[in-house]
């Protein structure tokens, strides 16, 4: 029998107001113009960098221009930044992202699978839906009448879509937009903002912190064991690779894998220390040996929406279902923090969504997951 000792783990995106929304990524990248048109100028929008950035006057001073200089170039020509700052959808949290990604993936889906006239590239279609990505994907496609007609450079007179150099450019394009992505939290979050840790995740001590985040607010609490599943940016970023994640949970075509997250974590070496922080509790055994040997760390749960795109991390660290379709639960505590009325109830529908609201309301009843309200006092 194997000895553990009790343990807490944190499975967190916590919340500095750091401007890590996705709402406050689009806020720049729609005012880009202006700003840097400004800003090469030396006459910069100080308004503006006050709605970005906590210490206007560091912020102005930190900017790297070489930096500034890519990111300019990159949202001018990038058809997923013309595309996110473009649509009409809601875009606040990274899960909207996700979900506003997979309707792209369905119309060049589509498009792989349609019959194509090789004489003008066209393809006839019947979906509403698809007008609206018309002119953000005009390097790939246009519409007209019902039809979508591929550009030249996707079709061959003979053999008809060029199918690898389509995806090939798609997914160069996409690696692009996460690059931009990283500039902007390189230097308009990193940089730019004045952050203090909050008294409520100070008190809970972590021995391991599983971040989503792609900043490091961990280094404001001295902790060292952090696993950043999705990546996180560089501190130098003329040094290494970009390993940002960024995509949906699954796609059933696997030609988008590359969009896919568990694919771009293997892909971009993010590693799994998050299973070895919790003590490896996939392996099922008996009810008795389960509680015994691997039922013992405490979860909490700081930022993180619950949603289901990160399915298969969230089942690993609170609980599954075993071969007998049993519900396990691995954590011998789950406390989940919430901002206020509205994210709670979505935070509680997230968890039925997961586990069905039997299980849920069973392992509430026997306190094993507890919901608290966010104190962001600051130490």
């Amino acid at each position: 029998m194997k000895s553990w000792w009790r343990q807490t783990v944190r499975l967190y995106i916590a919340y500095h107001n750091l401007r890590t929304r996705y709402s406050d990524v689009l806020e720049v990248f729609k005012n880009w113009k202006s700003f840097y048109g400004s800003y090469r100028n030396r006459k910069t929008d100080t308004e503006f960098v006050e709605k970005i950035a906590d210490n206007t006057q560091n912020a102005l001073e930190s900017y790297d221009s070489k930096n500034l200089e890519k990111l300019d170039k990159l949202i001018e020509k990038n058809s997923w930044i013309a595309y996110y700052s473009g649509c009409r959808a809601e875009l606040d949290l990274w899960i909207d992202f996700e979900r506003e990604l997979v309707p792209v993936l369905d119309i060049f889906d589509f498009i792989l699978s349609a019959d194509i006239n090789f004489e003008d590239g066209s393809i006839k279609f019947e979906r509403n839906s698809f007008f609206k990505f018309n002119c953000f994907f005009s390097r790939y496609f246009t519409i007209l009448n019902n039809k979508i007609f591929v550009r030249n450079d996707y079709i061959d007179s003979n053999y008809g879509l060029k199918k690898k150099k389509l995806l090939r450019d798609l997914k160069n394009e996409f690696l692009e937009f996460i690059e931009a992505l990283e500039i902007y939290f390189y230097e308009f979050v990193e940089k730019a903002s004045d952050v203090h840790p909050i008294s409520q995740i100070s008190k809970i001590e972590p021995d391991y912190i599983i971040s989503f985040n792609y900043t490091h607010t961990e280094k404001y609490y001295g902790i060292d064991n952090v696993h950043h599943i999705h990546g996180v940016i560089r501190d130098n970023l003329d040094r290494g690779i970009n390993n940002m994640v960024l995509g949906v949970n699954d796609y059933d075509n696997k030609d988008f894998i590359y969009f896919v997250k568990y694919f771009q974590r293997i892909q971009k070496h993010c590693g799994v220390d998050y299973k070895y922080f919790i003590n490896e509790p996939c392996i099922f055994k008996s009810s008795d040996e389960f509680d015994k040997e691997y039922n013992d760390y405490e979860l909490y749960i700081y930022g993180h929406s619950l949603d289901e795109t990160d399915k298969d991390v969230l089942k690993f660290a609170i609980g599954d279902f075993d071969d007998e379709n049993k519900f396990q639960m691995k954590a011998r505590k789950v406390v989940i923090y919430y901002y206020d009325q509205q994210d709670f109830e979505l935070k509680v529908i997230n968890l039925i969504t997961l586990f069905g609201r039997d299980i849920v309301e069973k392992n509430m009843d026997d306190n094993k997951i507890i919901f608290i309200k966010i104190d962001n006092n600051i130490d």
